[in-house]
């Protein structure tokens, strides 16, 4: 008799634990769904183009309400669905991860309100590829050719000539550019920073190169075309009195 008054009181004790957990969590019959798609930004458009396909494969995360510990982790099927069963009712954040060029992650989340059975999440949308969370760096180059003798030639683009980028306070430059028609040169894929940039000029006279001088940049926002600022002192006027501006003026001997 007196275990079974034990037995009775360990069963009662556990059911009012039972009965008084209604925190999020699993021991439930509600279950959550939804699907994960990718944006993936491209790194070599210069536009920002960006393909949106679903994420396959992608760690999809759900939280235990504001105790904000993570109860699981699934991953989604090759159609980006992921789905959470035995659950209790409760409010769950769900998220994944958008993933940075530069290993820095960020949480995509969404909030779900699970009642009893099945509930529909809002569509996660996560970023990745190199050209996510960068802009572009554009600006123009203008050339004054010289023959070899250093005697003037010719006034115009110096198309495929190499524009440098480097980090302020670096020596070294990380990528280079080639100057295109119209004396257009570009750099994407380019992170938040201070930056650098300079073509190399050619004394007239020696053909030794020269720096002739630095653009300074600070990129501060992503998803824009930032444009270098022109060099007033090369402004020239075409034929119908409009003035064109150029950030670089350099020497080319040919």
């Amino acid at each position: 008799m007196k275990l079974y008054r034990q037995l009775f009181f360990l069963l009662s004790f556990s059911f009012v634990l039972i009965s008084c957990n209604k925190d999020e969590g699993f021991g439930g019959s509600c279950s959550i769904e939804g699907y994960v798609y990718n944006i993936i930004h491209h790194n070599k458009n210069y536009s920002f183009l960006t393909d949106t396909v679903p994420a396959a494969e992608w760690r999809v995360f759900i939280l235990a309400g504001d105790n904000g510990a993570v109860l699981k982790d699934i991953r989604t099927n090759y159609n980006g669905m992921y789905r959470f069963d035995y659950l209790r009712k409760g409010t769950y954040p769900v998220y994944a991860y958008s993933e940075f060029p530069n290993d820095i992650y960020q949480a995509e989340m969404v909030e779900v309100k699970a009642g009893k059975g099945l509930n529909v999440a809002d569509t996660i949308f996560v970023h990745n590829g190199k050209g996510f969370g960068t802009s572009i760096i554009q600006g123009t180059a203008y050339a004054t050719f010289y023959r070899r003798n250093g005697e003037f030639r010719d006034m115009g683009y110096p198309i495929e000539q190499r524009v440098y980028i480097k980090r302020a306070g670096e020596v070294v430059p990380f990528d280079d550019a080639r100057v295109g028609n119209l004396g257009i040169f570009a750099f994407n894929g380019v992170l938040p920073g201070d930056y650098e940039i300079y073509m190399i000029d050619e004394d007239r006279n020696t053909e030794k190169p020269t720096v002739p001088h630095i653009v300074s940049i600070t990129i501060t926002e992503t998803g824009i075309v930032y444009q270098l600022p022109e060099e007033q002192e090369g402004w020239e006027t075409d034929e119908n009195g409009n003035k064109k501006k150029y950030t670089f003026i350099i020497n080319v001997s040919v």
